[in-house]
């Protein structure tokens, strides 16, 4: 099962992924794949929308985790945002709430890459 992604760039640099279905075991390496690969575009900052991920294990928090390593090796803004209960319940469980930046929309995320606080 692959997951499908919609990539989108709501202003110049900055690239919103938005993962839709599942993030598990079966659908993670594909999604590496692409994620790494944005985060290595992007110019300004990266936001990882997840409202329509229904599902998500361990495979999908450890990928998200890596975008987040990646994304720091540039120094670049990388925001979780649109999280689903599912997705939320996963990373509080993880205890990766406070390890995120977890914002309430993309709007949000934009803004606090082009006018960091």
């Amino acid at each position: 099962c692959v997951v499908h992604v919609a990539i989108e760039s709501p202003q110049t640099g900055i690239t919103v992924v938005r993962p839709q279905g599942t993030l598990d075991m079966n659908s993670v390496p594909a999604f590496r794949q692409l994620l790494e690969a944005e985060v290595h575009r992007s110019e300004r900052g990266l936001i990882v929308a997840l409202s329509e991920v229904a599902f998500m294990d361990s495979a999908g928090i450890a990928v998200l985790i890596e975008g987040l390593k990646w994304s720091r090796e540039r120094t670049l803004p990388y925001l979780l945002t649109q999280l689903t209960p599912a997705v939320q319940m996963v990373i509080e469980l993880a205890r990766l709430d406070q390890f995120f930046t977890i914002v309430a929309s993309v709007e949000d995320g934009v803004a606090q890459i082009t006018h960091p606080s």
